[in-house]
This record gives structure tokens, sequence and C-alpha cells, in this order.
């Protein structure tokens, strides 16, 4: 919420996607977890973000999560930015876009990347919590709902866990 000017719109708005793309690949991967603003919107998303992948994946060590799992996970996440730098590329992206969102489905909007890929180590964190290492996830599995590993598995939001 303190990124100047909140320019929410480079993050989910079609036509700022490459604006907001481009800050980030340009933005070198660190160790941090500090956000220093520079006062330019896109470069203060950009490292926001990987402050905050750096902080997902200290969690992620201090909640057992394997280093397999957690290992690679900001040069992962450019690889996939620079994916989605390819597909707005394209001739045609916007409308392909909106198309894609007509229909529900999720474009490579940088918004839906962060979101993806804070969701997939947050469910790591979250399974090594609850959990816990191989062992004792056999007796902890006992005494929870049967489809509450599908469930959690499946989970793309925080509300698909509702009623659990």
């Amino acid at each position: 919420m303190m990124v100047p000017a909140r320019e929410f719109e480079l993050l989910s708005e079609p036509v700022r996607q490459m604006e907001m793309i481009d800050a980030y690949l340009v933005q070198r991967p660190h160790a941090e977890t500090v956000i220093d603003f520079t006062g330019t919107a896109a470069t203060d998303f950009a490292i926001a973000i990987l402050a905050g992948l750096n902080w997902l994946t200290y969690c992620a060590g201090l909640a057992g999560v394997p280093p397999a799992q957690q290992s690679g996970t900001i040069r992962n996440f450019r690889k996939v930015v620079t994916l989605a730098q390819r597909w707005w590329f394209t001739e045609g992206a916007p409308d392909r876009c909106a198309q894609l969102l007509a229909h529900g489905e999720q474009p490579p909007l940088m918004l839906y990347l962060v979101w993806s890929e804070y969701t997939r180590l947050a469910k790591q964190i979250a399974a090594a919590a609850i959990f816990g290492s191989s062992i004792s996830r056999s007796a902890k599995l006992v005494a929870l709902p049967v489809d509450l590993v599908s469930r959690f598995e499946g989970a793309q939001d925080p509300d698909d866990l509702t009623g659990a």
C-alpha cells in the first residue's frame, strides 16, 4: 500500500504489463527482504515482489520446507516473467488477454504471476507447518478430515479452504 503513486494498474492493466515486466526483469535479484522505495512505481513494485519472494523463501526454510521445493525461487520466477514478456510481445496479445479475462481465465498479468508464485510458496510453508515431516505427517493425517489434503493441495485462494 506504500508504493508511490499507488499505480496498482501496473500489476493488472494489460496496457501496462510490458512496463511492469521490464521493471521486474531489470531489477537485479538479491537476498534482501528490506524495501527501499525509489519513487518510481514500477521499480518499487519490482523491489517489493523480490522482497516478498525472499521473505517467503526465508519462512519456508524456518518451516522446514525441503530445500528442493524452495531453492531457485527467484530464478524460476524470472523465467516465468520472461515467458510472460514473450507472450505480451506477440501480435494480438491485448485482444487475447481480453478474451481470456472474459472467459474467467488468467492471462499472464503480473498480478496473477505474483499471486500464483506467492500462493505456491505459502502452501509449502503451511503444509510444512501443519503436516510436519513425513514421519509425523502420517500420525497427524489420521486426525484430519479425509478430504483436507486434496482440498489443501488444490487450493488457489484461502477461501478455497473455508469450512475445512
